[in-house]
């Protein structure tokens, strides 16, 4: 061994990859034997060595300086141990390398500072913190045709006292076979813009042609929503979208309900109407249901009870949820039960967070097969209203497959169609919205003898009481003609 060589890195370890030392080589020695009957030239003139005993020490290969945190120099020579294939192995001096320079490791940047994560990594927007513009909610993306993206945020909501999930801008798309809306801030100049009230009739969105399957000419103007433009397109210039199907040409011919005139496939084969009016006849019949149902309600309200229910949230391996709360009360506003349910399935974080019910407060509660009998005999042959009857007559038919107890035969009305419906509204709302609107009218909506208190969303009680004050605000702006019951 030379004083030259890397003294820092032992050259004599008894691993396959490290040479035996042999006395008296030295680095001067090896390109010497360059020349040598043992080695031949190789690659750039480099010696190649056939046998692993003829290299000279100082030579490694590349696993010795990766094992030791080292960075080897130039190629110096080859190891050739297979003949046949020519395969060959680099060699590198032990003087020539160099350690490795160690890593620092770079300080994570949070994204938004300041900002508190939740176990799953999604940042927490507390009560009066900013939320910054690149984070949205879904119905922002909806508005704008655009899918969202990973959950990247809560913001917390006080209004409705429910967390609003948050999604990042920058990694939206646009939908497929969606045309997405300009932009907010850019206003369009080519083509004319309204709004709701002033839009043609026969000026549509792209959903309505899906809707209908139907052909859509180029668009013809922007409908204004805030500071989002829509593209609008011309029902006029509409054509069917054949899909298989053969249809006959009948030229253009007028609407027998409204006179506009369109193509012949567009017209329904007997009426002979366009979409536009089979949407608006559709609709009428929807509000005359509901206007029909609201006044069954007004005129016999002791054939009804309304129905709320809170769930674990938690689906088993049968995908059956519990109910955990529930609460019934008539339209007087009497409570005729109000219970918590002792559930075998464990409360989800997810749905603690909602209605602040936790699994210790279920603990001497009785379970669903008494609180069912006093239920039965509570419903009768009454019919049951429920804001969103659909996931309550849901949740009562998983519960009672928990026991094998048939379900409930009662007819359930959901009152959240009503709303819709006699709103005019293009979705549903939260109860706790609905519940808003009609707030600073409590006092033509409940008797004198009812009791007035703060209301809590997602508690059973609360919620059938604040259903039943959206449910009186309907009767009195829909049914001017009749007597409210409440009032007698």
């Amino acid at each position: 061994m030379t004083d030259n060589e890397n003294t820092q890195v032992p050259l004599s370890e008894p691993v396959s990859e490290i040479v035996p030392d042999e006395p008296g080589e030295t680095e001067e020695t090896l390109f010497a034997a360059q020349g040598s009957q043992d080695t031949e030239d190789g690659r750039d003139g480099l010696p190649v060595y056939p046998n692993r005993e003829d290299v000279p020490d100082g030579l490694r290969t590349r696993a010795y300086f990766s094992r030791h945190g080292l960075h080897p120099g130039p190629v110096r020579a080859y190891l050739c141990l297979d003949e046949e294939t020519g395969s060959r192995t680099p060699l590198y001096l032990v003087a020539e390398s160099r350690e490795k320079s160690a890593k620092k490791a770079r300080p994570r940047q949070e994204k938004y500072p300041g900002v508190s994560k939740d176990n799953n990594g999604i940042y927490r927007f507390e009560k009066g913190m900013p939320v910054p513009d690149s984070l949205q909610p879904r119905a922002w993306f909806k508005a704008r045709n655009l899918t969202v993206s990973r959950l990247a945020a809560r913001r917390f909501d006080p209004a409705g006292n429910v967390w609003v999930r948050l999604y990042e801008v920058s990694e939206a798309t646009p939908l497929p076979n969606q045309k997405a809306v300009t932009e907010p801030g850019s206003v369009p100049q080519d083509k004319p813009i309204y709004d709701k009230l002033t839009a043609p009739r026969h000026f549509r969105q792209a959903g309505f042609f899906s809707h209908h399957q139907l052909h859509r000419g180029p668009h013809c103007a922007y409908l204004k929503e805030g500071d989002v433009y829509h593209k609008l397109y011309d029902y006029t210039r509409a054509h069917v979208s054949l899909k298989g199907r053969y249809l006959t040409w009948t030229g253009k011919e007028n609407c027998e309900r409204c006179g506009i005139t369109v193509d012949g496939t567009l017209l329904t084969p007997k009426q002979r109407i366009c979409h536009l009016c089979l949407e608006e006849l559709e609709q009428e019949r929807l509000l005359q249901d509901a206007i029909h149902d609201l006044s069954a309600i007004n005129s016999h309200p002791e054939d009804y009870v309304l129905l709320d229910v809170e769930a674990a949230g938690t689906m088993s391996a049968q995908h059956r949820d519990h109910i955990i709360s529930i609460s019934v009360i008539d339209l007087e506003g009497r409570m005729l039960l109000n219970t918590l349910v002792y559930s075998p399935l464990r409360i989800s974080w997810g749905a603690q967070k909602v209605h602040h019910i936790r699994d210790e407060m279920l603990r001497g509660a009785p379970a669903w097969k008494d609180v069912f009998r006093v239920l039965k005999g509570i419903l009768g042959n009454r019919k049951i209203l429920a804001y969103g009857a659909s996931s309550d007559s849901a949740f009562l038919r998983q519960t009672n497959a928990w026991y094998d107890i048939p379900p409930v035969s009662n007819e359930f009305v959901c009152l959240e169609h009503l709303h819709t419906r006699l709103r005019g509204l293009p979705t549903a709302t939260r109860l706790s919205r609905a519940f808003e609107a009609v707030q600073d009218r409590m006092e033509d909506l409940m008797s004198d003898g009812e009791e007035r208190h703060e209301f809590r969303p997602h508690r059973a009680d609360d919620d059938c009481l604040m259903t039943l004050v959206v449910m009186r605000a309907l009767i009195l702006d829909f049914l001017r003609e009749e007597k409210p019951y409440w009032k007698d």
